[in-house]
């Protein structure tokens, strides 16, 4: 079991950076850097990061729960496409910022100079869902929304750190859960790192302090490995060592 108290007081320690003054560093075109480490490690490495980082505290919550729906084609177009590491590929999904009582259909576009371009419109409370995201895809991408449906959804916790020039994010994701249907699994001793920040802005402390505790950069979908894991008839080639470095860091 994770211990988020612990986490919890050591940010309280943090400064802190509302939503308001974050809004410049959103980077919706961007560059990213994932990792992947167990929850043991993140007591230490949230302590060295308050040098260089600033976090994100939504009334008072600096651990704030995301859950995501994705969805794909009935070939399962977007899957294959992120498997297959094809360049300028999409994908899709609403995403539900429960700290900030808000929701937005989101489109991910993975060029051939591997950025990532998001795109995304505000679903109002009570509005039609559907009219917006068949509106929004339709205009933002080639897929057509009658051809879409509910595929997966995961759930986590993230905290959100800027760094004291704001020039890059940093995300740290536990609590990482995925379901469809009655299929559920978790993994709650899995931390999922996120550096995103523009194609100019080369330097990052992130890399060199998580180096020390052995971890390394990985190429890394939620939407890929959810699905892999749901789906055993699915085809993983391509995401094999990433299954087993995920189950590795389990232990």
């Amino acid at each position: 079991m994770t211990d988020n108290s612990q986490i919890e007081q050591l940010l309280s320690d943090y400064e802190e950076v509302s939503i308001s003054q974050i809004i410049g560093v959103e980077l919706m075109e961007r560059m990213e850097t994932k990792f992947i480490f167990n929850f043991l490690l993140l007591p230490g490495i949230v302590t060295e990061l308050k040098t260089y980082y600033k976090v994100l505290s939504v009334e008072k919550l600096k651990l704030q729960p995301y859950s995501t729906v994705y969805y794909d084609t009935d070939d399962l177009l977007t899957y294959n496409q992120n498997h297959n590491g094809k360049s300028n590929r999409f994908k899709i999904r609403i995403r539900s910022y429960d700290a900030f009582n808000t929701r937005y259909i989101e489109l991910k576009f993975k060029t051939n100079k591997e950025e990532t371009r998001k795109r995304r419109i505000e679903i109002p409370e009570l509005s039609d869902t559907n009219v917006i995201a068949h509106q929004f895809i339709e205009s933002e991408s080639f897929l057509k929304f009658s051809e879409l449906h509910e595929t997966l959804t995961n759930k986590f916790t993230r905290i959100t750190m800027v760094n004291k020039e704001f020039t890059e994010r940093l995300t740290l994701d536990i609590g990482l859960s995925f379901q469809h249907g009655l299929q559920h699994v978790e993994f709650p001793s899995i931390v999922v790192a996120e550096i995103k920040k523009d194609s100019i802005t080369r330097s990052s402390v992130f890399p060199a302090i998580i180096k020390k505790y052995g971890v390394r950069p990985i190429s890394f979908s939620k939407y890929c490995v959810g699905m892999i894991l749901l789906n055993p008839g699915l085809k993983y080639n391509n995401y094999k060592s990433k299954i087993l470095q995920l189950q590795k860091q389990c232990i």
